[in-house]
């Protein structure tokens, strides 16, 4: 593993120092963000039981061969719900905040990679107390994002929003999967792989906005880089950081000239990437409403 690749702070590479081939096969599989704090967040879920992941593994297959009625059956839940109720056991008021349901994430990720995905009943675990709210896009935002925005960030805003993908799906979209595609009648559809592993895939459509957008990016593009949206110094891919903090370029241009857009900043929200999600998840059950409406 290259030292720097994926590394935040001191404390997360002298997680990765020692960890075992079973944990970095874990890693090369998560989004960029969650590279920057699930091994440190999975460093303290093995200190906290005193094992390394290897036993961890063996214990847990161990486990999974028993009866549902056996109580060490769920030994690795249990051990799981200590930690994360120990995160805030001593917190005035004890309530859990968004960092204790990451760490507890980041053990469940491991477990779920190696198919020994841990159950939990509904109720055990508390939600954890939000201290930040997702902004929710506009129309009139999206409008806006077309005035305001460079040729990269247009596409950002409305290519995010018409396919509907995660970050990390959307920035590994190549100039080679939107090309054949520009001259075609919106919406176009279009065939993107989700999960590198599986090979699972995604059938979501350009819209003639995102369509637009593209065909502009494209123009413009005369460098050997594959993807649509090239890193710094035209080298990879641009970071998902780039992207979130193109966004919020955008969002407050578009504010300074009318307060009524973008409003996150005075609602204590943050404007990231994934409100595209739920931009256009948002209207495919509007529109799904109104269809069954209108039918009876």
């Amino acid at each position: 593993m290259a030292k720097g690749k994926w590394l935040k702070g001191s404390r997360t590479q002298s997680a990765l120092e020692s960890f075992e081939p079973c944990e970095t096969d874990w890693l090369k599989e998560l989004s960029e963000s969650t590279r920057n704090n699930y091994p440190r967040y999975w460093q303290e879920f093995k200190e906290f039981v005193g094992l390394k992941a290897s036993e961890i593994m063996k214990l847990r297959a161990d486990d999974m061969a028993l009866r549902r009625d056996d109580p060490n059956r769920w030994r690795f839940e249990d051990l799981a719900k200590s930690f994360y109720h120990n995160l805030y056991k001593d917190r005035q008021p004890r309530n859990p905040i968004g960092i204790d349901k990451q760490k507890l994430t980041a053990a469940q990720s491991f477990f779920s990679h190696k198919r020994m995905r841990l159950e939990f009943k509904r109720g055990e675990i508390k939600e954890p107390v939000h201290t930040t709210v997702k902004y929710e896009y506009t129309l009139q935002d999206l409008e806006a994002a077309k005035k305001f925005g460079d040729i990269t960030e247009r596409w950002i805003f409305l290519g995010g929003k018409s396919l509907g993908q995660r970050i990390e799906v959307f920035l590994d979209l190549k100039i080679d999967d939107i090309k054949p595609l520009l001259d075609e009648e919106p919406p176009v559809p279009i065939d993107i792989v989700t999960n590198k592993v599986s090979g699972l895939k995604a059938h979501p459509c350009l819209d003639r906005d995102a369509l637009e957008a593209a065909r502009d990016l494209v123009a413009t593009r005369s460098d050997d880089n594959p993807f649509m949206l090239p890193g710094k110094g035209g080298k990879g891919k641009m970071t998902e950081q780039g992207v979130n903090k193109a966004i919020r370029r955008v969002a407050d241009l578009a504010h300074r000239a009318n307060p009524r857009l973008f409003r996150y900043r005075e609602r204590k929200e943050t404007a990231r990437f994934h409100g595209f999600r739920a931009f256009l998840n948002g209207a495919l059950q509007n529109a799904m409403s109104i269809r069954i409406y209108e039918t009876g």
